[in-house]
C-alpha cells in the first residue's frame, strides 16, 4: 500500500503519436522519417489515420458540448453515449491496424503506434523521476508516481509538457 500516489496521464496518446510521426498506411515511405523503430513515414501531408482521428475528436468535443447544454437527463445521457462512442472509435482505429481480420490491417502501422507510444510512456517515466516523483506503476497511457502532495505533481505538469511537447500530460488524480 502506498500513500501519496499521483496518476500522470498522457492525453490521447495513440492519437498524439499518430500525428507526431504521421503514422498512416499511405504515408509509409522508404524515403520518409524514421518513427524510431525503423519504419519510415512521409511528413509532407497529414495521413488518413491522423485526419480521421482529428475529425472524430472534434465530433466528440461537439457531443460533449451538447451534453453540457442538455435540457433533460435523457438528452444528457444521449450525448454522453455519443461522446463515449466516438472516443471508442478513435481508439479502435489503432486496433484495426493491428488485427489481421480487418481490411485496415498493417503490421508496420500497428507496430509504429505501439513503439512510439511505449517510448512516450518511458519518456514520461523519466521526466517524472527527474522531478523526484518515483514511478511505481505504468499502464497503457499513464504512470503512477509517488508524490507527497497533489500541488507538487500539478506544479511539475507544465514543465513536463514543455519537455514532451507536442505530447501533453495531465495530472489526472492524486
Amino acid at each position: 500500500v502506498y500513500e501519496g500516489v499521483a496518476i500522470m496521464d498522457i492525453k490521447a496518446m495513440y492519437h498524439s503519436n499518430v500525428n507526431l510521426h504521421n503514422i498512416s498506411w499511405e504515408t509509409l515511405d522508404d524515403n520518409g522519417k524514421d518513427c524510431g523503430n525503423g519504419t519510415l513515414f512521409n511528413q509532407s501531408r497529414l495521413g488518413l489515420l491522423g485526419r480521421q482521428m482529428d475529425y472524430m475528436t472534434v465530433l466528440r468535443n461537439d457531443y460533449k458540448r451538447l451534453k453540457a447544454g442538455a435540457k433533460s437527463k435523457a438528452e444528457e445521457d444521449r450525448w454522453d453515449a455519443m461522446q463515449y462512442a466516438t472516443k471508442s472509435l478513435v481508439a479502435s482505429m489503432y486496433g484495426a491496424a493491428g488485427d489481421a481480420k480487418y481490411g485496415l490491417y498493417h503490421p508496420k502501422v500497428a507496430a509504429a503506434i505501439t513503439f512510439t507510444s511505449r517510448q512516450t510512456l518511458f519518456r514520461l517515466r523519466d521526466e517524472c523521476e527527474m522531478r523526484d516523483m518515483k514511478v511505481i506503476y505504468g499502464h497503457t497511457d499513464s504512470v503512477f508516481v509517488l508524490c507527497s502532495q497533489p500541488d507538487y505533481g500539478v506544479h511539475h505538469i507544465k514543465e513536463i509538457n514543455e519537455e514532451m511537447s507536442p505530447i501533453e500530460t495531465e495530472f489526472e488524480k492524486w
